[in-house]
């Protein structure tokens, strides 16, 4: 009986693995190729979301909502525009709750269709790379250095979590909070967009353009450094 509970179980686990991996995404580009074009640039964006009118508000939280859960969905670009059309204030609150949920959403779908699923999108040697630093005697600490560095595939980072030992309210609240600077960032470039306050606005973007660069050039250095914390602390005990 448990053997056939288990059986049922696997073959549900593989047909939702196949269906979000494999279904979905086809009918999204054969069905909705425009709509992968609305991101091509912050006017595209604005465009699409304006056109809701009244409902404006509930399609760009879905957005931010499936951005992060998609991950192929540039993040920026929506960030931005979400300072651009919304203002400050409603702009952060929905980022930010979109981007909770989908947190959410991915860490669970990871926790559920477990390591097969994550395989499909991450390599074994950066799932595991990742997994053993989530899993580490320092693996809160490391989650939102994680998420406060620049290049790090973040998104992809809420599936590993799903998989790893981590508990969802700890990681939710690290993993935002490693988000905010680059949150904040981009929803201030979009105001001041917005205001016509262009000099700011290339300040700003040619400082996140340096941090970013900084990211890449000193990733090895920073991955040796994340590293060194999760040795230290193993070593401690």
């Amino acid at each position: 009986m448990e053997e056939r509970k288990e059986k049922r179980i696997a073959l549900f686990k593989m047909i939702l693995l196949v269906v979000i991996v494999v279904l979905l995404p086809a009918i999204l580009f054969f069905t909705h190729r425009e709509f992968f074009s609305r991101f091509d640039s912050v006017d595209a964006f604005e465009e699409f979301i304006k056109s809701y009118g009244n409902e404006s508000i509930i399609v760009f939280l879905v957005v931010q909502i499936l951005q992060v859960v998609i991950s192929v969905i540039p993040g920026e670009i929506v960030q931005v525009a979400a300072g651009f059309i919304f203002g400050p204030f409603r702009s952060f609150l929905l980022v930010i709750l979109g981007c909770a949920i989908g947190q959410i959403i991915a860490f669970f779908i990871g926790k559920i269709l477990g390591v097969d699923f994550v395989k499909a999108f991450i390599s074994k040697d950066n799932l595991d790379h990742y997994t053993s630093l989530l899993n580490s005697k320092k693996g809160y600490t490391i989650c939102f250095l994680l998420y406060l560095i620049p290049g790090i595939p973040k998104d992809f980072l809420c599936y590993i979590a799903g998989i790893s030992e981590m508990d969802i309210k700890k990681f939710l609240l690290l993993s935002m909070l490693g988000r905010l600077p680059g949150i904040v960032g981009s929803i201030a470039m979009g105001i001041l967009i917005g205001r016509d306050r262009y000099v700011p606005a290339i300040a700003l973007f040619a400082a996140a353009c340096i941090v970013a660069v900084l990211g890449v050039i000193y990733r090895d250095k920073l991955r040796s450094k994340i590293e060194e914390i999760k040795e230290k602390a193993q070593n401690r005990h």
